[in-house]
């Protein structure tokens, strides 16, 4: 098990209860991770101490509208390479038969390529694996933490550490350009939100 990323994964679920709880085992296990540099641990720590210390609703709320509305930094992976077109749904098809190869299944109504369920998959591979699909997935990863920098959203010490992890360059989100601050209509659209019926674990053996 890659305890860093199955960690990391746990940090971008939907907060509640069970994450607010599980904050002091998931913080213990980055503490110990020889992979992740010190800035990393140190914004991983004030990351925490926020989502520790921010009420449960605005803690929720914040989340909705950091990911699930305008998707602009939405957690699904290929949606910032593919967008809505048919090779996205042939990934979706792809990863699922992945997944199913390695004997899990998933635990959410979320898709195959949502960064959590995904991070949760490569934890139990080989580390050169899980080094490989990390490689592999760089582009989008780097796309959804410019975002996150863009909006100055407190996520992006969760993003950080995983191109971290991955031995990946972050890039420096410059000011977002007058054109991407537009409102999407898919800002009309308010997807329910990712719960795991108690459990951390988006995908189950």
């Amino acid at each position: 098990m890659i305890w860093e990323l199955k960690a990391l994964a746990c940090l971008l679920l939907y907060p509640d209860d069970d994450f607010l709880e599980s904050i002091p085992e998931i913080q213990a296990t980055l503490e110990k991770s020889v992979k992740l540099n010190e800035a990393s641990k140190e914004h991983l720590r004030e990351f925490t101490q926020w989502a520790q210390t921010t009420p449960l609703t605005p803690l929720q709320s914040a989340y909705v509208s950091t990911f699930d509305i305008g998707k602009h930094a939405s957690l699904n992976l290929f949606e910032h390479t593919q967008g809505d077109s048919r090779d996205r749904g042939q990934v979706m098809v792809e990863l699922n038969r992945l997944y199913k190869e390695h004997g899990l299944e998933l635990a959410t109504t979320e898709l195959p390529d949502h960064l959590p369920v995904f991070l949760e998959f490569l934890s139990g591979l080989e580390p050169d694996d899980a080094q490989l699909w990390l490689d592999s997935t760089a582009v989008p990863i780097r796309k959804i933490d410019r975002e996150l920098q863009l909006s100055e959203s407190p996520w992006q010490a969760v993003t950080a550490a995983v191109l971290n992890f991955a031995g990946a360059e972050r890039d420096v989100a410059p000011e977002r350009a007058v054109g991407e601050m537009i409102p999407s209509l898919d800002a009309e659209y308010f997807e329910a939100p990712v719960t795991f019926g108690g459990s951390p674990n988006p995908v189950v053996s």
